[in-house]
């Protein structure tokens, strides 16, 4: 009788101490229950793929606009302009440094135009950004057609490169979020190759043109604005 009463009290001595370090003795829990009833609302994402769902056409059109089609916008408005840097600098009387200098604000301008058109398009949609950035471009581009021999002629040309840049920046930071948030599932990863497969005949069209196309860089770039608003049409 001792003994049990002795094992008693050691019990009750060790899980009181137990107690006291923060060891808790194991309780069993039970999951609450979700309720099924009631579905959360559709994002718009969501609500467009359900639309969409089944619908091949839709995704290839998607995909040939955005990822084909408007995509050539960035080497227009970039490789095209080392292209056309000699032809440039003798008919506005400008240096090649000058020429050099303007290229490069083609590329600073995308910084602040990634930067900007991320929460704009957060408030205005993906679609309506990257189409409003990709005629920006277009413009920026057929405005440097008009541009003529003189003092200010690097000022104007320097601007209007800047500019380009500035919506090339714009429109590639949401159309690739419009592109991958408006295809299925399983056309992502198809979706991916198509873009970057639209900067390679971009390029491959540039060099197409710049080879085949006379007139000079004037009537280059206004082809180059002219795709772009065909692609956008």
């Amino acid at each position: 009788r001792r003994s049990v009463q002795a094992l008693g009290l050691a019990l009750a001595i060790a899980s009181a101490s137990s107690y006291s370090i923060g060891v808790r003795p194991a309780v069993p829990r039970i999951a609450p229950t979700v309720c099924m009833s009631e579905a959360a609302p559709l994002s718009f994402p969501d609500e467009l793929l359900l639309a969409s769902k089944g619908d091949g056409g839709y995704n290839k059109q998607l995909i040939a606009t955005i990822g084909v089609g408007l995509h050539c916008v960035l080497p227009m408005a970039t490789i095209s302009s080392v292209l056309l840097d000699g032809d440039i600098a003798r008919s506005l009387e400008l240096t090649s440094s000058q020429v050099v200098l303007s290229d490069s604000l083609i590329f600073g301008g995308w910084v602040p135009g990634a930067a900007l058109s991320g929460p704009i398009s957060d408030a205005l949609g993906r679609k309506g950004t990257s189409l409003a950035f990709a005629a920006l471009a277009a413009a920026a581009m057929a405005a440097q057609t008009l541009l003529q021999p003189g003092a200010d002629a690097e000022l104007q040309l320097c601007a209007l490169r800047a500019l380009a840049g500035f919506a090339v920046g714009g429109y590639l930071a949401p159309a690739f979020s419009w592109l991958v948030e408006s295809v299925e599932s399983g056309e992502r990863g198809r979706t991916g190759t198509a873009w970057t497969l639209g900067y390679v005949v971009g390029v491959a069209f540039v060099a197409l043109l710049h080879v085949a196309l006379p007139g000079g860089w004037r009537a280059e770039e206004a082809a180059y604005s002219a795709c772009v608003v065909a692609a956008i049409g």
